[in-house]
């Protein structure tokens, strides 16, 4: 009987994180240049991400997770310091390598009054610091991390599409 259980278990977890990769792909194939979502010099330069930490536990070790399967360089970053840089990246950084910075903004959100299922959610964003403007997701989530690995995802794919990858 144990081992039936734990094999259920493991049946249950692979077709959730099955379920889970899908719909983050989901979400990636609808991040565009053209939605807005990313800049559109992300698609011809060469260029490293900072994601921004929060100091808090939860939030950064879903951005730590998510830019594990991030294949681009980037920096982690609290506050003015950079506290993780992927191998490749480094930690001396100009504006015009380093000119785009992943963060996000928590957004509460009210259910209709039936439901009484008000809550919180994130809404990702990419801030170019060379040209002040901000590429804001046209979606929000409560799933924060997945969120974020969609994200990245899509840049991902603007990247694979780019000469200027950074070896």
């Amino acid at each position: 009987m144990k081992n039936y259980a734990l094999c259920l278990s493991a049946l249950i977890m692979m077709t959730t994180i099955g379920c889970f990769s899908k719909a983050v792909q989901r979400v990636a194939d609808g991040i565009t240049i053209d939605s807005g979502e990313i800049p559109p010099d992300m698609a011809t330069d060469e260029f490293v991400v900072i994601g921004v930490l929060k100091g808090k536990d939860g939030y950064d070790k879903g951005i730590k997770m998510a830019f594990e399967g991030y294949s681009g360089e980037y920096h982690l970053q609290l506050g003015d310091d950079i506290v993780y840089s992927s191998a490749k990246a480094s930690t001396s950084c100009p504006v015009s390598l380093c000119r785009y910075v992943i963060d996000f903004n928590i957004e509460r959100y009210e259910s209709s009054e039936m439901d009484r299922l008000d809550g919180f959610s994130t809404r990702f964003f990419i801030h170019d610091k060379l040209t002040g403007q901000t590429y804001t997701r046209k979606g929000r989530s409560s799933m924060f991390g997945k969120e974020l690995q969609a994200y990245l995802k899509a840049i991902d794919r603007v990247r694979s599409n780019s000469e200027f990858i950074i070896h």
